[in-house]
């Protein structure tokens, strides 16, 4: 880094109202009685498992919808202001559009068809599992959590997330590639590496999972980068599973995974050096 780079991006932290983000020690604390209300849409046990279990996720979603209500998360559709022209990004998981909500900007991540097909119902749970992670997830480079709605007769799930009005990490870094914005994408790489830490330091422990450009969006302004997408993270307990990823970002660890090994924070390391 050359040496007037060096003092600009020293001289943006020297700020004596700037909170020290290395310095957030927090945890995320889920009782067994809360953990077992997601064990119905648990990925592990998805996976391992045989049959027919429409029934038992529709189940497990009145008991989120009743938690949901007990943290005061929980959102009427008729709370949003939804602009289903404006979509931000879709796939075989479903869309995320553009909304309102009571005049703030947001994204609405809709999990499709949930209950229709076995490729439906694992977006199901990777939506289901997001919200696990995200409810008592708070850091300037997460993106926010609002809430969701849940109807548990239909299956379906929606995340209203805070809309980040920026590029991903990729297209953020190509239209700021001049020697002189060096420093930016620096401080974008201190905001990826406070969100790990972060994120690593929780109780127990969360790995994202799929880090890469794609999943990290940069609000212009400041510069600050945010963390997005948390359908493959995951908690470490006991008996979790590595879930994958984006193999050109994936650890060797994963790639080679024994379904024996827990995942751990260094394969997030691991993709954050990619």
């Amino acid at each position: 880094m050359r040496e007037e780079h060096a003092s600009r991006l020293a001289q943006s932290f020297e700020d004596p109202d700037t909170i020290d983000l290395q310095d957030i020690q927090s945890s995320v604390p889920e009782t067994t009685a809360t953990g077992r209300v997601f064990d119905g849409v648990d990925i592990d046990r998805w996976l391992s498992s045989t049959g027919d279990r429409k029934e038992e996720l529709r189940q497990s979603l009145e008991h989120i919808v009743a938690l949901g209500k007990k943290e005061r998360w929980l959102m009427s559709s008729q709370e949003l202001a939804v602009n289903p022209k404006a979509i931000l990004g879709s796939g075989s998981f479903g869309i995320v559009c553009a909304g309102r909500l009571h005049g703030s900007p947001i994204a609405i991540k809709t999990a499709r068809t949930a209950l229709e097909s076995g490729g439906g119902i694992k977006h199901l749970i990777a939506t289901a599992n997001e919200i696990r992670i995200l409810r008592h997830v708070r850091h300037p480079n997460v993106v926010l959590f609002h809430g969701a709605c849940v109807e548990s007769e239909r299956g379906e799930v929606m995340l209203v997330l805070e809309r980040v009005l920026g590029p991903d990490l990729y297209r953020y870094v190509v239209d700021h590639g001049t020697d002189a914005d060096i420093h930016l994408r620096f401080k974008l790489l201190l905001d990826v590496a406070c969100a790990l830490r972060y994120l690593h330091a929780q109780n127990p422990h969360i790995v994202h999972g799929d880090l890469k450009g794609s999943n990290i969006l940069v609000e212009p302004a400041g510069p600050r980068a945010k963390l997005v997408d948390f359908g493959l993270s995951r908690l470490l307990t006991k008996s979790v599973r590595p879930l994958g990823g984006t193999l050109d970002w994936m650890a060797p660890e994963i790639i080679h995974r024994n379904d024996d090994q827990r995942p751990r924070p260094s394969a997030d390391v691991f993709s954050y050096g990619r």
